[in-house]
């Protein structure tokens, strides 16, 4: 039973990291254009160049795999 509240609370944890990254990204794409010397492929694809996003889902890729093998090795 502990597994499943564990599971559950790390697989919500990384989804609303996620969800709320990605809304303070698109708030700061129309507020960040103080900034000077920017690459234009950065500057039209703000959200997907950023690396703090993408390791918010590498992590919660890697979350998900573990729940999925703890699930099975203590199943």
């Amino acid at each position: 039973m502990l597994l499943w509240i564990l599971m559950v609370s790390g697989l919500i944890l990384c989804t609303v990291g996620l969800i709320w990254t990605w809304k303070v990204l698109q708030s700061k794409r129309t507020k960040n254009a103080a900034d000077g010397n920017v690459n234009a492929a950065i500057a039209r694809h703000t959200v997907v160049l950023n690396p703090v996003l993408w390791l918010l889902v590498f992590f919660t890729i890697a979350v998900i795999i573990i729940i999925y093998a703890a699930y099975f090795m203590y199943l």
